[in-house]
């Protein structure tokens, strides 16, 4: 590949040119979000159907109840003992938030374009990893409330600082549970492997997921049909995304050599 500014030869899986300091053109070509999209409905819409099943199941099972213990828990700290019904709510969370990630553990079988209730079941081999992933979110959640609102010297500032703090982990972590998949990570290393290697990929991650969370919100307006379609497609380009970002060698100065 040439460097469009100084016309060097240079790797094809570097984001910037090692002479001149020009982007190359990996992120704008491969690794963006607009390309995520385009390139995963090309390969999803056709196999859609294999997903059904599986997309009735988990709305009605697994998100239906997920969503119910998110909108309950802040309104539940609004009553008293607010500290005891925060760490009431984060662990209903802590528990019910893992069976939403287990098809991340089974990246492979999605992106091969069918997944049924039988291999959602299958994935709870992955329960144990995807508990601790979770757990390791909701330490972070809880010292950003400790520090942003938890001290004596609360300035309403803080509340706007948690909330992008917030916004900016997910960014980081979106590629964690599919790391453990792809690579057999654990959690912790998992983290780490995607603070470190996304370091360039991040804010294409956060518009991914932000287009997600919307795409699906608006799914869930006519009577939660459009989830049918949006819930396993939302797995499926998440999942791609991260085998993209792993075809182009994102993480692998991070990835644990065979010798570890």
């Amino acid at each position: 590949m040439k460097c469009i500014s100084c016309k060097s030869s240079i790797s094809n899986y570097v984001f910037f040119c090692p002479k001149c300091g020009a982007q190359s053109p990996l992120l704008a070509e491969k690794l963006s979000a607009k390309h995520a999209l385009h390139e995963a409905w090309a390969g999803f819409r056709g196999v859609r159907s294999g997903f059904y099943g599986f997309a009735v199941f988990y709305v009605l099972l697994v998100l239906s109840p997920l969503l119910l213990a998110g909108f309950w828990g802040p309104m539940l700290e609004l009553t008293g003992r607010p500290f005891t019904n925060y760490l009431l709510h984060n662990a209903v969370m802590l528990a019910l938030a893992p069976l939403a990630l287990l098809p991340f553990g089974e990246a492979r079988r999605v992106l091969q374009g069918r997944f049924s209730i039988g291999d959602y079941l299958r994935s709870f081999r992955w329960y144990p990893r995807m508990f601790v992933f979770v757990l390791i979110n909701l330490v972070f959640f809880f010292i950003l409330k400790y520090v942003c609102s938890g001290l004596p010297a609360n300035d309403p500032i803080l509340h706007l600082v948690r909330f992008v703090m917030v916004l900016y982990w997910l960014a980081i972590v979106m590629p964690a549970p599919l790391l453990m998949s792809f690579h057999g990570l654990s959690p912790v290393r998992a983290v780490y492997v995607a603070w470190r290697g996304g370091k360039h990929t991040r804010w294409q991650q956060f518009f991914l997921l932000v287009i997600c969370v919307f795409w699906n919100a608006v799914a869930a307006i006519p009577l939660g049909l459009g989830l049918l379609i949006s819930i396993p497609f939302t797995i499926y380009v998440l999942s791609d995304y991260v085998r993209a970002q792993n075809e182009q060698h994102v993480f692998n100065d991070w990835l644990p050599s065979a010798d570890d």
